[in-house]
């Protein structure tokens, strides 16, 4: 703990170093080129005006930015040009240019690049307010946290690559299961942001953000790198490309293998590829991309506090070293897009073949006193899908209108599993159903600017979901659902004002339920005991005001104010390892961004965010625990009812500086923090705050040669990436022997284990060293 408190000590300095090396800035002149926001605007001939501002780091979504990067390069250069494979949700131009809200933004791919982390959806922490961890093994997708939400793996935060879905439905592990350790960091060319349910082209799963990754074109050098780090850390990575007819083909690859610091080494074998095509820009070209991926690893899951603290395990090592996991993924896509006298429209389709299986074990011997409480979870599938978006635009009573009209439509054949296993073989089935998941989303939004200053966006989505569920041992489960639901959008945009805009969003959105939830009526292990169907789709509410200034040279600083209420809160359930319905739920938080670039070699950025997340109304089923676990404290302790959202995180803060021109010395320091957050919904368990810190130096040459060392939680800090507080039970308890062979507990007290906070440890102080050509 005492670490813990230095750390975010060092980050407060950290931050304070940062805002004062603004003070001696605040009447320097900023270049012609960086006094006004970029612009783009489409002539009735489909040609191009483009102003850019040549310094910024993480941009407003709506800028235009290159699809070349240069991978040896981790300076921060700007991105001039439009480009293909943009990921951007709109190809429309016009009235609306601009970002639609303050929390809206682009960052580039080499930004991205310029961060050092443990696995590839780290990049992801470039969004504001978003921490994103790991409880298991390298392989599975990892643990997301953003505006005072715990997403699991992915719940209510869509994530796109190349307009490609990311979050699964009607998964076998989690709803909105969100893997991206199939990406490689060096393909990415820009990540655009967005944050809350105000925007129409926005669907399930982005109640809370909503994330586009584009990929890149073509590289500007081919490359190949080499990456050799503690404990057993290894990767190659090449990435090419070439004229090819009219167009481009870009080719990217990569291996490795890594065992972590754990007893039970990770194993992690990895391979991953992309091939590539692409003609023409974002708005006037196609793409063709391909990839394949497969990963195979072993887990070391969360742990119980108590087995750690009595030596039972080693602070790395597993209750059950059996955990495993091992996963698939297949995808070819294909997008094209064009401009002409009435605007812009865009196209895209997608296939993706996937499977996953793993095998957890959360509760250890809770429910299978003598074999362990081990499940394998089978999710494979097939995904189809695309969309189509049209805009036009025009002037009503002399004022420039935009209007954007959309579909998007998608497929999934799902073949789930659900067993028992000792040591990965096989004991007994709990469920096997077969699923056939479609939707189909249309949307419209129209634009009016009605002066300089104002302009505004009113929008509407319409969803409708339909599936078929076959449970294979208990017909019952079976049957057929489907809901349509409608949600309004609107956006305001006042300014700018002294390089000042105000943005007002407010709007509904949704996300999805398990399919299979739908349709159950009856417990898979105990058909006498009823349930009741969820609903399919959950409506979810937002508000939020914010405000984005340039006024001090060189600082971009937004402030947002954001409110949300859901109408079920998805929330984790340790005895099944997954997240499971409950109640309704609100949230209001603020974000505050900071982007200081002083000199064209020196970044530095800063973000914090607060929020407050409770549940809403009276939890009748947990008073009902509550009270069947009397005359027994330590049981009772951590299931008296409440209104806290378990894992929601309260504060979340980071900061960062880099520095580095195309050539020479580059490097950077960041550091991240995660709060301390409710565990149960009675505040009784609580988690320990999470700071750490990563480093990288290096050097390049004009050749492109570049040599960098990474330091990964750098102060070595003995903290956890990530906590959870629920019932589990294990041998040497001696509520154990309470239970079992001869109960002499009640029922309810065996049923709910021995309360305690488990954690996943963080992985102490690593460093990788990567040597890297282009040629």
């Amino acid at each position: 703990m005492r670490q813990s408190r230095v750390e975010v000590l060092a980050g407060v300095v950290l931050v304070a170093v940062m805002c004062e090396g603004a003070w001696p800035n605040l009447a320097r002149a900023a270049p012609a080129d960086e006094q006004e926001l970029p612009n783009i605007t489409v002539l009735s001939q489909g040609k191009k005006k483009k102003k850019a501002k040549l310094r910024e780091v993480r941009r407003p979504a709506h800028q235009a930015r290159t699809s070349t990067q240069d991978p040896a390069s981790n300076s921060a250069q700007p991105a001039v040009q439009a480009a293909d494979g943009s990921g951007a949700p709109n190809v429309a131009s016009g009235p609306s240019t601009g970002p639609g809200m303050a929390s809206e933004m682009r960052v580039s791919g080499t930004t991205l690049n310029q961060r050092p982390v443990t696995r590839p959806g780290e990049v992801l922490e470039a969004v504001p307010g978003l921490i994103v961890t790991q409880h298991s093994g390298e392989g599975k997708a990892n643990q997301y946290f953003l505006r005072g939400y715990n997403l699991d793996h992915g719940t209510d935060m869509a994530i796109h690559v190349d307009d490609v879905p990311v979050n699964m439905r009607t998964h076998g592990h989690g709803q909105g299961y969100a893997d991206l350790n199939w990406l490689m960091p060096e393909t990415i060319n820009s990540l655009d942001i967005r944050k809350g349910p105000y925007f129409a082209d926005e669907g399930d799963f982005s109640s809370v953000g909503n994330l586009h990754i584009g990929l890149l074109d073509r590289a500007e050098r081919n490359t190949a790198s080499v990456t050799i780090g503690s404990f057993g850390y290894r990767r190659l990575f090449g990435m090419g490309s070439s004229k090819l007819g009219d167009g481009t083909l870009l080719v990217a690859g990569e291996g490795g293998v890594y065992n972590g610091p754990w007893d039970n080494p990770d194993d992690v074998r990895k391979l991953n590829s992309l091939v590539r095509y692409t003609q023409g820009t974002a708005t006037d070209g196609f793409s063709l991309t391909g990839m394949a991926y497969a990963n195979r690893w072993n887990s070391t899951d969360q742990v119980p506090s108590r087995a750690i603290e009595n030596g039972l395990i080693p602070r790395f090592g597993a209750v059950d070293p059996t955990d495993a996991g091992r996963t698939d993924r297949f995808a070819a896509s294909a997008r094209v897009a064009g401009t002409d006298e009435l605007g812009a429209w865009k196209a895209n389709a997608y296939a993706v073949k996937s499977s996953l299986d793993l095998y957890n074990n959360f509760t250890y011997f809770l429910g299978n006193p003598e074999l362990g409480d081990q499940f394998h979870q089978h999710d494979g599938r097939l995904m189809v899908g695309g969309g189509l978006s049209r805009s036009f635009l025009g002037h009503v009573g002399g004022l420039p209108v935009e209007t954007v009209v959309g579909l998007q439509t998608r497929y999934d054949d799902i073949d789930l599993a659900l067993t028992n296993t000792h040591r990965r073989d096989f004991l007994s089935n709990v469920r096997s159903d077969k699923v056939k998941e479609a939707s189909v989303s249309v949307y419209a939004e129209n634009t009016v600017r009605w002066t300089s200053w104002l302009r505004s966006t009113l929008g509407w989505r319409g969803d409708y979901y339909d599936a078929d569920v076959y449970s294979l041992f208990n017909t019952n489960n079976s049957g057929h659902s489907n809901q349509g639901i409608g949600s309004p959008k609107f956006r305001l945009v006042i300014g700018p004002f002294q390089k000042t805009e105000l943005f007002l969003g407010a709007g509904m959105g949704m996300h999805s339920n398990d399919a299979r939830g739908t349709t159950t009526s009856e417990s898979p292990t105990d058909p006498s005991t009823r349930i009741d169907p969820s609903p399919f789709l959950v409506r979810t509410k937002g508000a939020e005001v914010g405000v984005r200034t340039s006024i001090v040279p060189g600082l971009t600083s937004t402030a947002s104010l954001f409110m949300l209420d859901q109408a079920s809160e998805l929330v984790f359930s340790g005895d099944a390892g997954d997240t499971s319905p409950s109640r309704a739920s609100r949230r209001y938080g603020i974000e505050l961004t900071n982007e200081y670039r002083p000199f064209s070699w020196l970044g530095i950025d800063a973000d914090f965010a607060m929020t407050r997340a409770r549940f809403v109304g009276s939890n009748s089923e947990q008073a009902d625990v509550y009270a069947s676990l009397a005359g027994y404290p330590e049981a009772q302790f951590g299931n008296a009812p409440g209104n806290y959202v378990p894992n929601a995180p309260a504060m979340v803060a980071s900061a960062g500086i880099t520095f580095g021109e195309k050539t020479g010395w580059f490097g950077g320091l960041r550091w991240r923090y995660l709060g301390s957050v409710p565990l149960t919904e009675d505040n009784a368990w609580r988690s320990v705050p999470t700071s750490i810190f990563n480093a990288r130096v290096g050097y390049r040459t004009a050749e492109g040669w570049r040599i960098q060392l990474d330091a990964l939680n750098l102060f070595n800090s003995r903290t956890n990436q990530i906590s959870y507080g629920y019932g589990s039970l294990l041998k040497t308890d001696s509520l154990y022997n309470m239970c079992y062979p001869v109960q002499a507990a009640p029922a309810a007290v065996c049923q709910n284990g021995v309360m305690d906070t488990l954690v996943h440890p963080i992985e102490p102080l690593a460093v990788r060293l990567t040597l890297a050509g282009s040629f």
